[in-house]
């Protein structure tokens, strides 16, 4: 009795407008899960959180990598996520730098001069300006000590 005509028009105009609006949100729908910033900060807090000197490596599957001394960010695409270190702060260390050689397994007192070069070029890390690393396959921590200097190096 309120059932509408099956060959009715506007029926037809109703389903078209309904299926276009289907494939409308269908093509926004995300091709793949959200970036993943826990399990780098993970990597970084297990080795930073030893009581001993360590190393570690975390594979990226993200497009970029932000490395701040107090937070690990990843980002695919449009996304981008954050996740705050539990031992912190870092030093985010650039490739190109005597601390990357650091960071690849160098002995502090075969790439410095002094433990006071060594501090100086963490300072200097520490206050640039952070920035994204674009395609890195791994993130790299390793914590060093000379002296009474200790740091946690962290790179991609």
């Amino acid at each position: 009795m309120f059932d509408s005509p099956a060959d009715a028009w506007y029926v037809w105009i109703g389903l078209s407008l309904l299926g276009a609006s289907l494939v409308g949100i269908v093509a926004q729908l995300p091709d793949g899960p959200p970036p993943d910033a826990a399990g780098p900060a993970n990597a970084v807090d297990a080795v930073a959180g030893s009581r001993h000197t360590g190393t570690g490596t975390y594979p990226l599957s993200a497009d970029a990598v932000r490395i701040e001394s107090d937070r690990i960010g990843v980002r695919s695409g449009d996304e981008a996520a954050f996740e705050t270190l539990a031992y912190g702060p870092v030093t985010p260390v650039r490739e190109g730098t005597m601390l990357w050689e650091l960071l690849r397994g160098a002995r502090p007192d075969h790439v410095f001069e002094s433990p006071e070069a060594f501090d100086e070029a963490l300072d200097r890390a520490r206050a640039r300006d952070p920035s994204w690393r674009v395609s890195p396959d791994r993130l790299s921590v390793r914590t060093v000590s000379w002296d009474d200097i200790d740091a946690t190096l962290v790179g991609a």
